[in-house]
């Protein structure tokens, strides 16, 4: 190495410590490494930092009219893509550093020291995210801890309405219960035995004014002879928001059941009293 590549090399050191700087001398002259990687293909006489503008230059030739060089890094420690030459008036010659036995360890032991700075500074530079790459993470997690959030005030939002809405719910049953004294045996087994509850699909419903209205007549006689024998009525209130109501009839052998809620009386379901008994 020379004494002029050893300045120049000192520099490149001082201003970008963590870009592997070195000067690799050949056959066919010197070249500046970045990382092990030339910064350009030439070889030059000497690597040389010229004083008036910080850069760092390869000497390409030597005449009378004064020392062509090649500008490789920029004063602010950048590499020049661009082939530019220039003149300069401050290099002096080849001078070769002299080798002596103290200085031979430590220039081994240094190149040692910057083959390893060089494999951390490519290490941590792999593992080390782009500012880009850390702009996108942020976003990912900011939107992920937002909908977290947004989550979480609707679940607590939900909540509120529910313990809000239950009592309301309960004030409303309450208010359009009908009385037990609107429950009318006879009239609701009508109702069932001429199958006012099925739905309109169902076979068993009557179709048409002639049918509707033998069914009628149909369930008003089954329900008179059914309930002459007598009947027992029970009703269950649920706190005030509904009535149980069921209906037994011992000559037909059935009990009925009905809900009533909400102004009125729905019919359930029916079951034989054998059935029924043995269940209780």
């Amino acid at each position: 190495m020379t004494e002029s590549s050893e300045v120049a090399l000192g520099h490149l050191q001082a201003i970008k410590p963590r870009d592997g700087w070195a000067v690799d001398r050949t056959f066919g002259g010197m070249r500046l490494l970045r990382r092990n990687v030339p910064v350009v293909d030439a070889a030059f006489l000497d690597i040389h930092l010229d004083p008036l503008t910080k850069t760092v230059v390869g000497i390409v030739n030597k005449s009378i009219s004064g020392v062509q060089a090649q500008v490789l890094v920029d004063a602010n420690g950048r590499l020049v893509a661009q082939k530019t030459l220039v003149t300069v008036q401050s290099w002096q010659g080849r001078k070769t550093v002299p080798l002596s036995s103290s200085h031979t360890p430590r220039t081994g032991r240094s190149a040692t020291n910057t083959a390893a700075d060089n494999r951390s500074d490519e290490f941590a530079e792999a593992t080390l995210l782009s500012s880009e790459q850390n702009q996108a993470l942020l976003k990912y997690g900011a939107s992920f801890f937002g909908g977290l959030l947004l989550l979480r005030v609707l679940v607590q939002t939900m909540w509120g309405l529910s313990i809000l809405a239950l009592p309301l719910g309960y004030l409303y049953l309450v208010q359009t219960c009908p009385p037990e004294s609107s429950f009318d045996a006879k009239k609701e087994l009508k109702r069932v035995l001429r199958g006012h509850h099925l739905p309109e699909t169902d076979p068993n419903k009557p179709k048409g004014f002639l049918s509707a209205t033998l069914a009628r007549i149909n369930a008003s006689v089954a329900t008179e002879l059914a309930t002459t024998l007598g009947y027992e009525v029970t009703m269950v209130p649920l706190a005030g928001a509904a009535v149980v109501s069921s209906v037994r009839v011992p000559s037909a052998a059935l009990d009925f059941y009905w809900v009533g809620v909400h102004g009125s009386w729905y019919y359930v379901y029916s079951m034989e009293l054998a059935d029924a008994t043995k269940r209780d």
